[in-house]
Order: structure tokens, then C-alpha cells, then sequence
């Protein structure tokens, strides 16, 4: 029974080739769609669960109070560690975790990396097995661990361990280690890894001792003997908070936190400097909303085609009825067409996303996701359910339906769909209403991406090169031979610079006793003229008197907003016990260009320069770059040269929305397709079906045009509704997102919406193009000749 379901069913699927092709393709799109986000979930929610000991390995964090709110902390205190593992015999080890940059340096060629710095006791914590060498070159003086990607990046593939770097941390000079060891590749679901691993003690200090409660780390891990001992550690933590906070009044801690590496908690995302990343369940939701969103439009299509093409046989399905077959006989039939269908669909819809998504996936958000039955039994499984899933949500109701017609109302010609066309025009109307809305925001946000590109960002960002110091040294000379530059207009330095390395600055207000904290600039002289920031009242700070260095500060206007202040000019500020007033106010200047402009706090510095920043003649950026690149190399060969034009710090913040707008186009692309696919079918099934409906029009005089207009004006009424309601929703949740004062949104204008009606109607028009011209150029006496 089953061999002859499936050779009727093969019959009918090569005998409808039309209505064939457009299921399979549209079913496949969705189904590519769905394998993808699944392989991302999957990642997404096993982060770092490769590690044997993961359910004993918990993050300290702490808490403290900004602006009255409760904020985590991915940082401890330097002293904890190995405090804890002295005093807690729950703790079977306590590992510290530093990152810092660094140049690499090989015989041939020299890179920036960032370098990780662990405890000892580092691989007894976490199981990150190694290709090469041991886990004891952590503990080796003079030897460094690499990641499989960094051995290859230096080395190609040759043997990396026994070979030679140099490596220079901070404001040291040039450190000579050999390689002692080479890890696995990590898997790609690890979000804690390192490329660069190096001792603990080999990290860049200011001279704290290693014992210091007042000084941070970025990461403490700690492996506990049994996972129930949390509550036990937990229990204890209120001496070292008192600890740590006489050691850093100025910024009190309100207690600890633990969090377990592969069980994280729910709000783990919104912990701050978190060593490891965390799920972010709006972006998981939007995922699993595009998977089902697609699906949804193929099933939809699905339905409505396959009733469009009952119509052409209801004569076999009266037959097969007057023959003996059973309403259940004709169900399984129809099922095992679908479901033949549905497994087409899922090899095409694999080939799909191994090809197309899962690479586009990984460029556009920087993952490393793959597609393998052998690393993921678990694909298997979904892809049974899956094709389960559709099978029944998009055959389920033809068949069913179809499958209840009764044999003499067929045979008489009594029986037809017309009573289902409000059921298949309005599933048409929905598929275009969605099509029309990811149009519509796929359009809003390239233009709101223009937008942001076009801002203002309250400071003369052009002809502004910024060269990154590796020592403050190195500032002076280098400041000298700029000034010699006939296309340097002014040179200033700065310990922090804007969009590239901003300080933050704990300050009270009169009156207030509990501190806050806001981005901070401390610059040299010249700074401001430098920059082109723009004064609005007062004065700037003068860099050149200690007095003003000391007690004079100049805010932004977002500042004096948030501290509620009418002018600004002359407030007091408590900074470091110190007594700070504000003696300018310039305008908001813009660090990220998605977010509101943030209250910033500008000091003076006399030396301790990280940056010199340089304004040029127009034109003359690329000259100035090339002089002070080789006067960089001339005294300080073994260190790179780091230089970039103001106008390219937001290049990746751009760079990232427009990564979001293309994957959303893609998205919109992909619905449009389906629902124009199914415009197709559909015109196909329509011209067949009043096909000598026409003719006799023809006969009678009526035009082209006319008959055209008159075949496929439904499509057009239900383009229009859909305009109309994808128009509503969109136009409201913009309205609704401006009323939440989302930042740097632009002026909402018809040409999104336009643009959305412009290109669906184009699309449609495309698609019925073909059955319009069958219309045209079919001769009236083919399709009469039976009468």
C-alpha cells in the first residue's frame, strides 16, 4: 500500500510540475531558514559547556549601585582569589584572569593581539586540551600557549612549538618567550577562549602588590569541590566585601555574586565587563521569530496552492471515490504526496543553508556556526520534527478538506472551491501584508543607516588623525616632528580621546552624598581647538595651570541636563575629595551613534599622554600619516604603528547596522519571493480556470487590457489591503519606538513606504506577466472547440 501511495504520488508531483516547483522551493527556503537558526541556538545556548568541570566552575561578580539601579560586574578584586582559596575549603582551586594588548612579533612580521594572562592552575579548571606541548608552559618562565588559530596565523603550518616571539606588553619593553604549547581548535560554541595565554605574573602592573584588595581583575573563576558548596562560599563573602570596600571607598560594593559557567542565570547579559558572553533572549526571540515567520509563509503558500490546484482534480477524485476508495485512502494519498514534497523540500533546504545562510549567517554576525550530522546528532532529530511539522501544517487541511468531496457533486460539476476563496485570498493577503512589512523595515532601516552616517557629532571630525601611544614617551618627539609638517594645522594630547578610549569618573554633587559616574576626557592644551568641540558658554579648561588641572572642569549639555542644573557655570563637583567647578559647557558630542549623547566631564592633564592628535589641511591626512608612520618606525622599530582618521571610529558601529539591514533584506527578499511564487501559482491555476470564460469574451469584442485587468484585478485588491494594513502596523510601531525616545531615529517620511509599494507591485507584476501574455495570445477558437 505504502509502494503504491508513493507511485501515485510521484505521478502527480511530475504531472503538476508548476505547482510542484513553487512548494518545494518556497518549503525549502523555510526550511534553510529554520535549520540555521537552529544551528545558531545551539550554539547560543551551550556557550563553554565543553569544559568536564563546567558544573563546578562558578564567576565571581560583584554589584554595585549607579543612578539608584542595581548594576553587575564582571570583576573581582585582585586579592580574592587567592584569598578564597587559603580560606574556603569549598574552593578546590581559584584561577585570576587579565586581558591586556600586545604586540606579537615573529622573524617575519609583527601583530596586534590581545593576550590573556591566567593562574597556574588554569587547566585544572577548565579542559581546553592541547595539540601540542604541555598545560606546565603556564607555569614555565619564558614560555607562552597559543591557540590553534594564533600557531597558524604566526607559523603557518609548521610546528609551532620550540619556536621564538617577541612579545611587548603595555609600556614594556620587548619580551623574548618560546612557544611551550598549541591548543585544540576550541569549538565553535566556546565563548571563553585566548589566543595569546601567558603567566599571571607576566601581566603589565602599576606596582600593586599581588595580594591587593584595591585594584581589579577582569575575571575570577573558581572550581568548587561539589556545585551545592555555592551557598556555603556565598555565606562567607561579607568579610571580604568590607575589605574591598575600605580599600576603594570611593566606589562601594554592595556584595558578591556567583554565577555558574554553563548554567548562567537569565539576566546574565546585562552583566558588565562578563567575562564569558551570555544569551541575550530578545536577539534568541527575534531568531526563532524569523524561523517562524518563514514558515509561516511557506505553509500559507503551500495551502494556497495546493487548493488552487484541487480544482484540477476533482474528476480523479470523484472517480477514485465512485471506484471504492475511502475518505481515509484518499487523506493518505494526499499526505504522502505532501509529505514527498515536504522531503524534497528538506534536501533543497539543506543545500540552501549549507551554502548560502550558514555562510551569510557567520559573515554578518561574526560566528563561527556549521552544519554536521556527525559533531550534532541533535540536527537529526530537529530535521525529523521539522519535516513532521510541515508535512502536517501545510497538507493537513487540503487534504482533509479535499478528501470530504462528494462523488456525484463532482461528476455533475455541482462541487468547486469557490466557497474557499475568501480562505485562499486571505492567506494571500497575509503573506503580502508580512512581505510589504519586512519591506518596509528593511528600507527604514538603510535609510535610518544614512541617517546615522549623516549626523552631526558635535565636534569638526574631518582632516583628524589620532595616533595611538604605546608609552607616553614617545608623545613629545613625535608631537615635534608634526609640527614640522607643512600640513598640520595643531597638534594636542590626551590620557583618554573620543570614540576611542573614553575614562569613566566617579563624582557628587552639593547636596548628594551617593556618587555616580560619567565618561570622562582628561586632555592637554589645545585639545579642544584640535578636536573643533564647540563652546557654548564659559570657558575652556587652561591645561597649562596646575590650579585649573585641579579644581576646573568643562561638561557637555547632556551633563548639565542629567544633573538638572539650568546653566551649569560655577557648580561644584567632589571628584577624588577634591572640589571641582564647572567654568565651561560645550555641546553634545556624539560617541556612538545609535545612543542618546552621554554627560561627559573634561579635565586638564599637563603629561601622560596616550594620544596625540593631529588636524591637518584639507587633503592632507594621508601625507601626515606616512611622515609620523616613519618617524614611529625610526625610533621605535619594534612597536606598530597605530594611527587612525577621526572619521573612522564608528566604522564598526556602522559597519554592524548594516549588517543588521542586509540580513533583514535578505529576510524581506526571501519572503517577497514566496509570496510572489505563490502569486504564480495561483495566476496559473486562474487563467486555467477562465480560460474559456476569456474566449468568450474575446468573441463578444472585449480588449486585452480589459481581460487582463479583469482576471488579476483580486491580486491587485488584495495588494491594496495589504499595503494598507502593513502601512498601519509599521507607521504605529515606529510612532511607538520614537514615543520611547529611542535614540538618532530620523524624520519618518512616505519614501519607505513608497519604496515598499513601488517594488511588491513591480514583483507581482512580474509574476502574472507570463499568464497575462497566455491571456493575450490565446486564440478563442482552441479553448471553444469543445463546446
Amino acid at each position: 500500500m505504502l509502494k503504491s501511495y508513493l507511485r501515485s504520488a510521484v505521478r502527480t508531483l511530475l504531472k503538476n510540475r508548476v505547482p510542484s516547483v513553487i512548494n518545494v522551493v518556497g518549503l525549502s527556503i523555510a526550511v534553510a531558514c529554520g535549520v540555521t537558526v537552529y544551528l545558531f541556538l545551539r550554539v547560543y545556548y551551550t556557550l563553554d559547556t565543553e569544559h568536564a568541570n563546567g558544573d563546578r566552575i562558578y564567576m565571581v561578580e560583584h554589584v554595585e549601585r549607579e543612578d539608584g539601579e542595581a548594576v553587575r560586574w564582571g570583576t573581582a578584586p585582585l586579592a580574592l582569589a587567592p584569598t578564597l582559596a587559603a580560606d574556603a575549603p569549598q574552593v578546590e582551586r581559584a584561577v585570576r584572569v587579565q586581558w591586556g594588548g600586545g604586540d606579537v612579533r615573529t622573524a617575519e612580521a609583527s601583530f596586534e593581539e590581545r593576550v590573556a594572562f591566567a593562574d597556574p592552575g588554569f587547566f585544572d579548571v577548565f579542559t581546553f586540551p592541547l595539540a601540542a606541548g604541555s598545560p606546565a608552559a603556564l607555569t614555565a618562565p619564558g614560555q607562552v600557549i597559543l591557540s590553534d588559530e594564533a600557531a597558524r596565523k604566526f607559523f603557518g603550518t609548521a610546528d609551532a612549538v620550540g619556536r621564538r616571539l617577541t612579545v611587548t606588553l603595555g609600556e614594556g619593553g620587548p619580551q623574548a618567550v618560546t612557544v611551550g604549547a598549541v591548543a585544540d581548535p576550541f569549538p565553535n560554541n566556546a565563548s571563553f577562549r585566548f589566543d595569546v595565554l601567558l603567566p599571571f605574573d607576566a601581566r603589565p602592573t602599576t606596582g600593586e602588590p599581588a595580594d591587593a584588595w584595591a585594584a581589579d581583575v577582569h575575571a575570577t573563576f573558581l572550581l568548587l569541590r561539589r556545585p551545592e558548596d555555592v551557598a556555603a562560599v556565598e555565606a562567607q563573602m561579607g568579610r571580604y566585601l568590607a575589605r574591598w570596600n575600605d580599600a576603594r571607598p570611593e566606589r562601594p560594593v554592595e556584595g558578591f555574586r556567583f554565577e555558574n559557567l554553563i548554567r548562567p542565570d537569565r539576566d546574565a547579559y546585562t552583566v558588565r565587563a562578563r567575562p564569558t558572553e551570555a544569551a541575550h533572549p530578545a536577539f534568541a526571540g527575534l531568531m526563532v521569530g524569523m524561523a517562524a515567520f518563514m514558515m509561516l509563509l511557506s505553509c500559507v503558500n503551500y495551502v494556497n496552492i495546493s487548493l488552487g490546484a484541487a480544482t484540477r482534480r476533482l474528476k480523479e477524485i470523484g472517480v477514485r471515490k465512485v471506484l471504492g476508495s475511502t475518505k481515509n485512502q484518499l487523506i493518505a494519498q494526499f499526505m504522502a504526496e505532501n509529505l514527498l514534497l515536504c522531503a524534497l523540500a528538506l534536501v533543497l533546504g539543506l543545500g540552501l543553508a549549507a551554502v548560502f545562510l550558514v555562510p551569510l549567517f557567520n559573515q554578518l554576525f561574526v560566528l563561527d556556526i556549521g552544519l554536521s550530522f556527525t559533531e550534532d546528532w541533535g540536527l537529526g532529530v530537529f530535521l525529523l520534527g521539522l519535516l513532521a511539522f510541515v508535512g502536517v501544517a501545510s497538507g493537513a487541511y487540503p487534504a482533509f478538506y479535499v478528501a470530504s468531496f462528494q462523488p456525484a457533486l463532482i461528476l455533475q460539476r455541482k462541487q468547486g472551491l469557490a466557497e474557499k476563496r475568501w480562505l485562499t485570498r486571505g492567506l494571500l493577503t497575509l503573506q503580502f501584508t508580512i512581505a510589504f512589512l519586512a519591506v518596509i523595515t528593511t528600507v527604514l532601516l538603510l535609510l535610518n543607516g544614512r541617517y546615522l552616517v549623516g549626523l552631526a557629532w558635535g565636534y569638526a571630525p574631518d582632516d583628524v588623525l589620532t595616533v595611538r601611544l604605546s608609552d607616553p614617551a614617545q608623545f613629545a618627539p613625535l608631537q615635534e616632528a608634526a609640527m614640522e609638517l607643512a600640513a598640520v594645522e595643531s597638534t594636542a594630547g590626551s590620557t583618554e580621546h573620543l570614540g576611542a578610549g573614553m575614562g569613566w569618573v566617579a563624582f557628587t554633587t552639593d547636596g548628594e552624598e551617593e556618587e555616580r559616574e560619567t565618561l570622562t576626557l582628561t586632555v592637554g592644551p589645545g585639545y579642544a581647538e584640535t578636536m573643533g568641540l564647540r563652546l557654548r558658554r564659559g570657558r575652556y579648561v587652561d591645561a597649562t595651570s596646575a590650579d585649573d588641572r585641579a579644581h576646573a572642569a568643562v561638561v557637555t549639555e547632556r551633563f548639565v541636563e542629567k544633573q538638572g542644573w539650568s546653566d551649569g557655570l560655577g557648580e561644584t563637583l567632589r571628584i577624588d575629595g577634591q572640589d571641582v567647578t564647572v567654568v565651561g559647557v560645550i555641546e553634545d558630542v556624539l560617541v556612538n551613534p545609535v545612543e542618546h549623547p552621554p554627560g561627559i566631564l573634561i579635565r586638564g592633564a599637563e603629561e601622560g599622554y596616550r594620544f596625540l592628535t593631529v588636524r591637518t589641511t584639507p587633503g592632507g591626512l594621508a601625507g601626515t600619516r606616512s611622515a609620523l608612520a616613519a618617524t614611529w618606525a625610526a625610533r621605535a622599530p619594534d612597536l606598530p604603528f597605530e594611527a587612525f582618521a577621526q572619521r573612522e571610529v564608528f566604522d564598526t558601529q556602522f559597519e554592524s547596522y548594516g549588517n543588521l539591514a542586509r540580513g533583514l533584506g535578505y529576510l524581506a527578499g526571501l519572503a517577497l519571493l514566496i509570496a510572489c511564487m505563490g502569486v504564480f501559482g495561483l495566476a496559473t491555476q486562474n487563467v486555467a480556470r477562465r480560460l474559456k470564460e476569456v474566449s468568450v469574451r474575446k468573441v463578444l469584442g472585449a480588449t486585452v487590457p480589459h481581460l487582463v485587468f479583469l482576471v488579476n484585478r483580486a491580486f491587485v485588491a488584495i495588494l491594496t489591503v495589504a499595503a494598507l494594513v502593513a502601512t498601519a502596523v509599521s507607521y504605529g510601531a515606529f510612532a511607538a519606538l520614537a514615543s520611547f525616545d529611542a535614540a538618532n531615529l530620523m524624520p519618518l517620511t512616505p519614501l519607505p513606504f513608497v519604496t515598499a509599494y513601488v517594488l511588491v507591485f513591480l514583483m507581482v507584476a512580474v509574476s502574472v506577466a507570463s499568464q497575462s501574455r497566455t491571456l493575450a495570445l490565446a486564440p478563442p477558437a482552441d479553448a471553444l472547440r469543445s463546446e
